[in-house]
Order: C-alpha cells, then structure tokens, then sequence
C-alpha cells in the first residue's frame, strides 16, 4: 500500500487537533492530504473522525497516535496486540458508532469491513480480517455486555459536549442537569444513531429503556466534571492559532 493518505477530520475532534498538529510539527503533515469533513460525503462513508484512508482503503481510525500515522506513512509495520479490543476502542471514540450499539443493543451493524480495517491498521498489521470478523460475530453478545457500561460513558461524554455546542459554550452544570432528562437523551440517541429514517431499529420506541435512563443518571450525577473536561478541550482548540492556521493553508472539504 504506497498510496496516498487522506485523512478526514472535523476541527472540534481533538484527536484531529492533536494529530495535525504533531505531525506538522514533525514534518509530516505535508505527506498527507486532510479533509475538512464539513459538508456531507458523496460517495464514501466515514465511521469517525480521524478517519484515514490510503489505496481507497481505511487504514485507521479515532483512537490513532501520530507515531502510528507516521508508520502509516513510512509503510511500516504496526503491532495490534489485541484486535478484539482495538475494534471495541474504535466504538468508544466514536459517538455514532456507540449510538447505534446502545440504539440497537447489537454490535452487528457495526461488525463490517470498513469499520474493521480502521481499527486494525488494514494492510499495516498482521491481523487477519476474516478471522477477526468471525471472533467479533461469535462473541458479539458477550462483548457488547462486557463494554455496555463503557459505551454508556461514552455517549455520556458526546452528549454533554454537544449539550455545549447547542449552548454556542453559555453553558453551567444546573442546564446540564435540565437537559439530560431521559426525554431528552432518548431524542438525542434517536437522532444520534440515525440518519433520517436509515438506521433506525424497527420498533424505535425507546422511552424507559434502560441504557437511556443510565445515560440520563451519569449525566446528572457527574455533569459537572464531564463539563469543566469538555470546555477546556473546545477551549483549547479554539484558542490554538498555529492549528486554525494550519488548516487554512491545507483547506480542501467538501
């Protein structure tokens, strides 16, 4: 795989600040091409942001290191220790990918090729595909039980932060508190986890479901801390002008 990396980003991710960053500061970013993911994608799907292709092939995903990236780069060899959990940790970091297993209280839909390949640095590791695919599909009840309460944090963590996003940043733990009532979280992993009417389970009537109300729970009891977290990782995006500089020189999106 010799081809030419994209890698697809969104300003606010801060594994996306973190990266483009460090790889300009190494000297690499201009080995790669970025993407400003700020309109909707024709023609191609991405599961999270960092999201990295190469030969039209996803080669990595959120959570990715620049080491990593840089090996990507120098067509090196990269160690995945564990696959299993690789994939799981590709879940975590990705808020659609954890609304849609907690939506539908199912890995299934995201035991696919793509989302596969992305976690386990496809084409730079030794790990098999298909076996990999087979373990995920024969254990995918018990993985998803055994990772429930991580993905419930998680989604948690995305809700608050989109909770500041809506609130442009005027924000405090007593609206946190207001907002997070199960109503509202249920709306939000409705809309979260779909597109319109594509990906919705068949029955979609979530109220008193159970992940919901844990969700709505974690929120209210630890509001404030996910806040203080999340306004000084926005805070420190925002404020980083070398970054916002960076992606101005290197603006291509769609």
């Amino acid at each position: 795989m010799n081809g030419v990396i994209k890698i697809y980003f969104h300003p606010t991710c801060a594994t996306s600040h973190e990266l483009i960053v460090n790889l300009y500061n190494k000297g690499y970013l201009d080995k790669v091409e970025i993407y400003n993911l700020l309109k909707p994608l024709e023609n191609r799907f991405v599961w999270s942001v960092p999201w990295l292709v190469k030969d039209n092939e996803p080669v990595g995903t959120d959570p990715i290191s620049d080491d990593e990236v840089i090996n990507i780069i120098e067509n090196k060899d990269i160690i995945i220790e564990n696959p299993v959990e690789s994939f799981m940790m590709s879940i975590l970091h990705s808020s659609y990918a954890s609304s849609i297993a907690i939506l539908h209280k199912d890995l299934s839909l995201l035991i696919n090729d793509s989302f596969i390949k992305a976690s386990i640095r496809y084409g730079h590791s030794n790990v098999n595909i298909n076996d990999l695919k087979n373990e995920l599909i024969e254990n995918k009840d018990k993985l998803l039980q055994e990772y429930r309460d991580k993905i419930r944090r998680a989604l948690s963590v995305s809700f608050v932060r989109e909770l500041y996003w809506s609130k442009s940043g005027n924000i405090d733990s007593n609206d946190i508190v207001k907002y997070s009532d199960p109503t509202i979280v249920g709306l939000w992993l409705l809309s979260k986890g779909s597109i319109g009417r594509i990906g919705l389970p068949k029955r979609p009537l979530i109220f008193n479901d159970i992940d919901v109300k844990e969700v709505s729970a974690f929120v209210q009891k630890r509001g404030k801390g996910l806040l203080e977290k999340i306004k000084e990782e926005q805070e420190n995006i925002y404020n980083d002008k070398l970054y916002w500089e960076i992606l101005e020189r290197s603006k291509k999106d769609f």
